[in-house]
Formats: C-alpha cells, structure tokens, sequence
C-alpha cells in the first residue's frame, strides 16, 4: 500500500501543478504544448506583419527558438522568439512566459497589451547599467536557493538562502558585493526594493489544492505562480496565508525553482518519512534544485523539520541523528541528515 502511495507521489507530486514540465515549456500535456506553439506562432505573425505596434525599430530576422536546444551555453527550456536588431543587438521573449502571464485570456486586446508590455521591458533592459542604481531597480528580484552562490550576496533565511539578482530577458545576474558598493546601498536596502518587486511580480498568484488522488491521498496545495519564481513567493505572506491550514501545522517542499508546495503534515511519522523520500526525489531530478528537505516554519521563516519531528520519535526509522529513508532506486534504506540552520550573513 504504501509503496503504491509513493509511486504515486513520485508521478504527480513531482510533476503536476506550477513547476511541471508543461510551465517550462519542455514538455507537459500536448493540448497544453499546442496552446503555446500557437500562441508563438501568433507572436511571429504580428512582429513580421506589425512590428512597429510593439519595437521602435523594425528587426532584421525573427524566429523560433527553444524549447530542448541550447543556445550561448544555456538550455532554452521554453518556447521562445528571437529578434535580431539592425544595430547588431539581440534578444529573445518567453513566449511560455506570455502564455502564463495570459492565463486563457484570449481577447486581441489583452494578448496585444501582454504583447506590448513584454517588448517595451525587454527593450529597457537591453540599455541596463548594472551600475546605476536608478536603472536597476525595477529589475531586482530575491531568488530563493538552498546553498548560497559564492560570488553573490547571499542571507540566510532560517533553513534557505536568499540572493539578490537582477531579471534580464537573456539571463539572470546575481547581485555581487561589488554591485551593492557602486550603488551606495545596504544589502537590507536592495532585499526590500526586490521584495516590493517581487509582490508585484505575484500580485495575482494562487495557491490551488491538489486533488487527492494527485497528491496521494494528502493535503497538498501548490503555488501557481511564474515557473521561474515559485520558490520565491515563500517570501510573500499574503501567498502562505491563502493555504487554510494553520502554519505549525504544515511542510513547505521547496523542491526547485519552479515548485512551492504546502503541506498537511501528516499524523503517522511513517507517512511524514515517505513524504521526505518525495522531496528528495523531486530535488535530485532537478534542473535547478532549492532543497531536498521538508521545511517547517520557525517564526516569518523556515527551519529543516528535525528527525525527531518527522519520525515522531518512532526508533526504527531514527538512526544516528538521521531518518532512515526507502531507497529511490532500491529497497535499501538511505540515511539522512538533516543539516543545521545558517546563521550568518555571506557577502
């Protein structure tokens, strides 16, 4: 039975929901994948038949990029146009991004506008100063990890980390220690700058229950927000306080990047063990992994949820200080530490 429940939790936990395949665009239902080729191909359409509605400039080629190639050494996991401009720039638009940000509105003039709104952000960001403070801060997100980058500004957050990074089209920079110093600012200064961003980012984001037979049989609610800052809206109280469960009594999985899933805790630590193995198999089967543990809340932030707490004390599956966990690949059980909270600033 429960090794049912686990295989269960390993298809559709893993891979339903805000964070699937189908929102990077590298796979997903093909009813889904079809929506967002048509809609690039809608895209295409107007930037070679009306460009000047949406660019101050007519480009000199467009096309499809992505998703499954890789381009300038990075992976284009999403369906994507590329422009290319008459003075030698270029730079490509998230057509899954567009998709996401439409959510089935269809209407020519809410696809026109999202349209719009996404060249003119573009074309700003390709003159971006990353030393002028005045021109980087509409780009400032917080990017939550795990392990802190080692040439980025990175503060702890409980059991997480959290790093400053400016949002370009074609890439994501991480804000240096160097970076804070030209811009005269504190690393407080530029997190609270990032974060009003960040909740404007996820103004409209929803926290959807799973279904149980998706969830294996649990409570489990997952963010539905852009793929690319799931993770960060656990920074957002107004996106935690939609789940109806009382804090104490959840887990926060923070798989990846792309996944943010809050969780009943269940009674059985069995259960609560099984639910461990899930995480950890959703974080190794990551592109861009956050964490492999189960999460409780300790305050406004996160903390590891100790052996103790997730085995109930049950001593068959304590061992060592760690949890005795089922294999992934076998039935052997895996033992696994859980680390100690970060408690100091890294710039």
């Amino acid at each position: 039975m429960l090794g049912r429940i686990l295989r269960s939790l390993g298809v559709t936990f893993g891979r339903t929901g805000p964070g699937s395949t189908a929102d990077r665009g590298g796979g997903g239902s093909g009813a889904e994948q079809a929506e967002v080729e048509r809609l690039r191909q809608w895209v295409l359409e107007q930037l070679r038949t009306h460009p000047l509605k949406y660019l101050e400039q007519v480009p000199e080629q467009v096309e499809p990029v992505g998703p499954g190639i890789v381009l300038g050494g990075q992976m284009v996991d999403h369906h994507a146009v590329r422009m290319r401009c008459p003075g030698g720039g270029e730079y490509m638009m998230n057509v899954s991004k567009m998709h996401w940000m439409l959510r089935g509105r269809w209407s020519p003039e809410v696809m026109e506008g999202c349209l719009a709104h996404m060249l003119r952000g573009y074309a700003s960001y390709l003159t971006m100063n990353l030393d002028s403070w005045e021109a980087i801060q509409p780009a400032l997100l917080p990017v939550v990890k795990g392990e802190p980058h080692p040439e980025a500004v990175a503060m702890p957050w409980g059991s997480l980390t959290i790093h400053l990074a400016a949002d370009m089209p074609q890439s994501m920079v991480y804000v240096s220690p160097g970076h804070i110093e030209s811009w005269g600012r504190s690393p407080d200064e530029v997190l609270s700058v990032a974060l009003a961003n960040a909740s404007r980012l996820h103004a409209g984001v929803t926290v959807r229950k799973l279904p149980r037979e998706e969830a294996g049989g649990w409570h489990i609610w997952a963010v539905e927000a852009d793929p690319n800052y799931s993770a960060t809206a656990i920074l957002l109280p107004h996106v935690v306080d939609q789940v109806p469960v009382d804090r104490a009594d959840m887990y926060v999985v923070i798989p990846d990047r792309s996944r943010l899933f809050f969780i009943e805790k269940p009674g059985l630590g069995q259960d609560r063990i099984f639910l461990l193995r899930a995480a950890i198999q959703m974080y190794e089967e990551s592109n861009y992994a956050v964490s492999p543990f189960l999460h409780v809340w300790s305050g406004d932030r996160l903390a590891f949820a100790t052996a103790q707490e997730i085995t109930g004390g049950d001593q068959r599956f304590l061992h060592d200080g760690g949890v005795l966990v089922p294999g992934i690949d076998s039935d052997k059980p895996m033992l696994v530490h859980i680390p100690e909270e970060r408690q100091t600033m890294m710039m």
